[in-house]
């Protein structure tokens, strides 16, 4: 399959299927919160995600573009893993409306990111590059997500 067509496969059904779990008023749930006063606004979470997507659809597009081998296979199978629970993240967030069963899975996630950022390491630097804006973003959505759970459960 062409890296390009693999690519927005991969993207489009990790968004759907968030999309799904997710379930509709997103919105409407974080309004209910009480969240920190450095929460940000709707409008930011959704660009957020925008660029979270896009991150992953450039990560994805360029190990799907070099040839095979067994750590480059190990990175896609992490970033997909990582789609899937973002996916899972949201279920418990917003439809579960779980913070504090979303804010644990903040660990596996955030471990699985930082293996994922050390084999970009070595089997393709930039898109390592590409992944630490990502992997600085972490601190602030676990700190974030521990006050959410801590004034919401």
């Amino acid at each position: 399959m062409a890296p390009l067509t693999a690519t927005l496969g991969i993207i489009i059904a990790a968004a759907i299927l968030e999309g799904i779990l997710t379930g509709g008023g997103a919105r409407r749930r974080l309004e209910m919160l009480d969240q920190p006063r450095w929460a940000p606004p709707f409008a930011v979470w959704a660009i957020i995600g925008a660029a979270y997507y896009l991150l992953y659809g450039a990560i994805l597009f360029r190990l799907l573009s070099m040839p095979q081998e067994t750590a480059r296979t190990a990175a896609i199978a992490i970033a997909v893993l990582i789609l899937l629970l973002n996916a899972v993240w949201n279920f418990l967030f917003i439809r579960k409306a779980n913070p504090r069963a979303s804010a644990w899975l903040l660990i596996p996630y955030s471990a699985l990111v930082l293996l994922l950022l050390g084999l970009l390491l070595h089997v393709d630097p930039e898109s390592a590059v590409l992944l630490i804006p990502y992997v600085a973003y972490l601190p602030y959505l676990g700190a974030w997500s521990l006050e959410v759970a801590r004034r919401n459960c």
